[in-house]
């Protein structure tokens, strides 16, 4: 779904006398707009204008993703702000160009407890619209010393799953298709490829160090 900006702070309307009529003049508080997690200026749409990818902050679930499409005299059309899955707990928010006409958006956790984890959402620019092209998901498990990924193309269907870097690998394929950005927190099928996943369970991992560790 697309969304609008933050709200900013509006103060009780106090009235304006001009030539003897009064007219009620909103206050604006501009320091209460949300201040850009990560930013950068690239021209993602491939038009030759540089367009400004924002990540800002909204909720414990979400950030506010905001693209504004640049124009041939340095300005910016109107911005699309669109709710953008999070970590919770993440501590690392950003965006960054990955190819001419795609960047990625990435959100995790570094150190939390036991497990690394990070989420990146490649987003491109397709027939004149944000699709989110691929989705990877990995883990490091700072306890037994291992990690899991899963990598997809949701454009092409093609998978990879692997577990400890090189020692498990599952080459997989799901259905390929198109997800507009503004559909981004309503389509589970995103991570349906991530469901290879379930094979590195709690049995096959320590089997897995048992041996490593040997």
């Amino acid at each position: 779904m697309t969304a609008a900006f933050p709200k900013l702070f509006i103060a009780p309307l106090l009235p304006l006398a001009i030539g003897g009529a009064v007219f009620a003049q909103p206050i604006i508080d501009e320091t209460l707009r949300a201040t850009p997690l990560a930013i950068f200026i690239s021209d993602v749409t491939g038009d030759g204008f540089p367009d400004k990818i924002q990540k800002l902050p909204f909720d414990n679930d979400h950030d506010f993703l905001v693209i504004s499409k640049g124009l041939p005299d340095g300005y910016f059309e109107p911005p699309l702000a669109f709710a953008f899955p999070i970590d919770l707990w993440g501590d690392s928010p950003s965006v960054a160009v990955r190819s001419d006409t795609s960047f990625t958006a990435i959100s995790g956790c570094f150190a939390c407890g036991r497990y690394h984890s990070h989420q990146t959402y490649t987003i491109a620019y397709r027939n004149d619209a944000f699709v989110v092209a691929g989705y990877t998901a990995s883990s490091a498990d700072r306890l037994n010393a291992t990690t899991t990924q899963c990598d997809v193309n949701l454009l092409t269907g093609k998978a990879i799953i692997t577990f400890d870097v090189s020692h498990d690998r599952q080459d997989i394929s799901v259905a390929p298709q198109v997800i507009n950005l503004a559909d981004i927190n309503d389509n589970d099928d995103i991570y349906a490829a991530c469901k290879a996943l379930d094979k590195y369970d709690n049995a096959f991992v320590e089997r897995y160090v048992t041996s490593r560790d040997q």
